[in-house]
């Protein structure tokens, strides 16, 4: 019997020290225990861990990392009868945790500033979409439409102009090469000339 949880703003000082704890002697059982049930974990010649860690998730936005942590809280003897981890080999879990795992306040913050400002992104540029949409949809240009950075053709000259095209446009307004020496009689680039123009205005505010 086992369970699982998972810490979140992990700092990257707090883990080797939450390592260092679950290799103590004192964190697993002697010889003649029968392998856990459920995730994979180490076991040699009997000898089973009460807790692992499962897998570590860096984040960079924040800098820290979700640990999932997997605690064997019930193993069972090679003749089938349980065997119940000392509360004091918890304990030195649950204080590793309590001292160096609690969530970073700062880091939670950043992390939740982020998230906020990629969904306003996305927002905006749904938005952007569907103005695109409505102004230049089943047009087409007689210039490639390019970014100006990769130099990746976004709309090759003369394709019929899709939503599936616009949304990818969304994605590189910023970077189109919409110079003045390009496209000037053209409607779509002048169109996408403006579109660019109020998307940087709005960036600046």
């Amino acid at each position: 019997m086992h369970t699982i949880f998972k810490v979140f703003g992990v700092s990257t000082g707090a883990i080797p020290i939450l390592h260092n704890a679950l290799e103590q002697p004192g964190m697993r059982t002697q010889e003649g225990y029968r392998p856990p049930e459920g995730p994979s974990i180490p076991n040699s010649n009997g000898v089973v861990p009460y807790a692992a860690i499962m897998k570590s998730e860096f984040h960079p936005q924040s800098g820290t990392y979700t640990v999932t942590i997997w605690f064997n809280l019930v193993i069972k003897r090679i003749d089938g009868t349980p065997f119940y981890p000392p509360l004091s080999a918890l304990e030195e879990v649950f204080k590793s945790i309590d001292l160096q795992l609690l969530p970073d306040s700062k880091a939670i913050e950043a992390e939740a500033e982020h998230a906020a400002a990629e969904k306003a992104r996305e927002a905006a540029r749904k938005d952007l979409v569907e103005k695109i949409v409505n102004e230049i949809i089943g047009e087409t240009s007689e210039y490639d439409i390019v970014n100006s950075k990769t130099g990746q053709i976004i709309i090759p000259a003369r394709r019929k102009i899709t939503r599936t095209l616009i949304m990818l446009l969304s994605r590189h307004i910023a970077d189109l090469d919409l110079s003045t020496s390009i496209g000037t009689d053209d409607r779509v680039i002048n169109i996408l000339r403006r579109f660019q123009s109020e998307q940087g205005s709005a960036q600046q505010r």
